[in-house]
C-alpha cells in the first residue's frame, strides 16, 4: 500500500466504513474480531457471497488483516477458518479472495492452506498507484471446516 494512503486512514474514517458494515450486514455475511485478553482488537475477518457472480466459488473472503506482531501464532488460521465455517454454514461449499500480487507471505499463508492461485487478476488504483491483486480459490471448503 502507499505509505501517503496508509498515513491518511483515521480510526474515525475507518469506524464509520465499520459501523455501516456491520448496518447493513445480512445474514449471510460474517465478522469476526481477535482480540487479546485485554480487548484489543488485533484482526478481523469479514466474508461473505462471493461478489462478481462467479458461479465456480459461491463464498469469498473480503477482507482478513492481523496486526504484524501477532502473526505465525494461530490467529490468522483461526480467523480464517471461522469465516469458512460461516460460509459453509451459509450453503457456500467454495470460496475465493484476492490478494495483492507482492504480498508473498499472506500468498504462502493461503497456499499452506490449500488455496490455489485462480489465475484471475485485477489491477485497482490506490492513491494513484497501480496494485495488482490476484485471487485464490477453493473449490471444496469443506476439508478445511472438519
Amino acid at each position: 500500500m502507499p505509505q501517503g494512503y496508509l498515513s491518511g486512514l483515521s480510526y474515525t474514517g475507518r469506524q464509520s466504513v465499520w459501523e455501516e458494515s456491520l448496518r447493513t450486514s445480512s445474514p449471510r455475511k460474517s465478522h469476526f474480531l481477535a482480540e487479546t485478553e485485554n480487548g484489543e482488537a488485533i484482526g478481523f475477518v469479514v466474508a461473505g457471497p462471493e461478489s462478481e457472480g462467479n458461479l465456480e466459488y459461491r463464498g469469498e473472503i473480503y477482507a482478513i488483516y492481523l496486526l504484524e506482531v501477532y502473526q505465525r501464532q494461530g490467529v490468522g488460521h483461526r480467523l480464517f477458518l471461522a469465516s469458512c465455517r460461516s460460509l459453509r454454514d451459509a450453503g457456500m461449499g467454495s470460496m475465493l479472495l484476492w490478494v495483492f500480487e507482492a504480498n508473498l507471505g499472506a500468498r504462502r499463508f493461503y497456499e499452506s492452506l490449500g488455496g490455489q492461485n485462480t489465475n484471475r487478476s485485477a489491477v485497482i488504483k490506490i492513491a494513484g498507484s497501480d496494485l495488482v491483486e490476484i485471487a485464490y480459490g477453493w473449490t471444496d471448503i469443506a476439508p478445511l471446516v472438519r
